[in-house]
């Protein structure tokens, strides 16, 4: 009989997965929640309050799936990273891929600046990671690096584009929601001429121009060019798989 009670009382204390107008709550939808939240402007961060009311669901059931921000930020940023793989063609040429995988990046996570400003904190790292890791050392390998020197090109080109677009996001949200382009590189309280800044000077139009996306362009052109000159090949001649 005790043995009964006792599958009776964890009956009762156990309590179905709740339902929201997308269906039964879990991790994928509370996934598309989420992403559906950091698409919107303004949004600065992901609330589990803002969870609950989006998906019509108590905030606590999201914690049943995950147990705080940080797991629920290593979710949607692996699940980012898997769209950006999906949106990747298979067969490009070394230099392509590289400036294409970081073009698509940026433009992925600015959709969501509030998960893209994680980008560079320790989490774990998932499937969708380390496919793109696997593309990325082959076009390294593609384009002639082994060694040593296929390590510290591959260092220093995935270091730079998720930390930077990492910093691309938290400007966006810390600006209030404003579009990144539209944060000026020089604060307008800061004056500069000819006599106190002459070479900021001569440069001054180019320099005025630079906003966060052509910069980062630019900057990913310069380290993809450097490999190909490491590895002895434009890097354009073929595709590999």
């Amino acid at each position: 009989m005790s043995g009964n009670m006792t599958r009776m009382d964890d009956s009762k204390r156990r309590k179905p997965d709740a339902t929201t107008g997308y269906g039964r709550l879990g991790r994928e939808v509370i996934i598309e929640a989420s992403l559906r939240l950091t698409a919107r402007p303004g949004v600065t961060q992901v609330r589990f309050r803002d969870l609950g009311a989006e998906l019509g669901a108590d905030p606590t059931a999201v914690y049943r799936h995950f147990r705080n921000k940080h797991s629920l930020m290593t979710a949607l940023i692996e699940r980012l990273l898997e769209d950006v793989a999906a949106a990747l063609p298979i067969r490009l040429a070394p230099a392509d891929y590289l400036m294409q995988g970081a073009e698509t990046l940026f433009e992925t996570f600015s959709r969501h600046p509030a998960v893209g400003l994680h980008l560079a904190d320790d989490r774990p790292v998932g499937p969708a990671e380390l496919a793109l890791a696997e593309r990325i050392i082959v076009a390294l390998e593609g384009a002639g690096l082994d060694g040593q020197p296929l390590v510290e090109h591959y260092a220093t080109y995935s270091g730079f584009v998720l930390a930077y677009v990492a910093n691309a996001c938290r400007v966006r949200v810390t600006a209030a929601g404003s579009q990144i382009d539209d944060v000026p590189w020089l604060p307008d309280d800061v004056e500069v001429t000819a006599q106190s800044h002459p070479a900021l000077t001569r440069h001054a139009e180019q320099l005025w121009a630079m906003d966060f996306q052509s910069t980062y362009r630019s900057a990913v052109r310069i380290i993809v060019d450097n490999i190909m000159r490491a590895g002895g090949r434009d890097g354009r001649d073929r595709p590999f798989q």
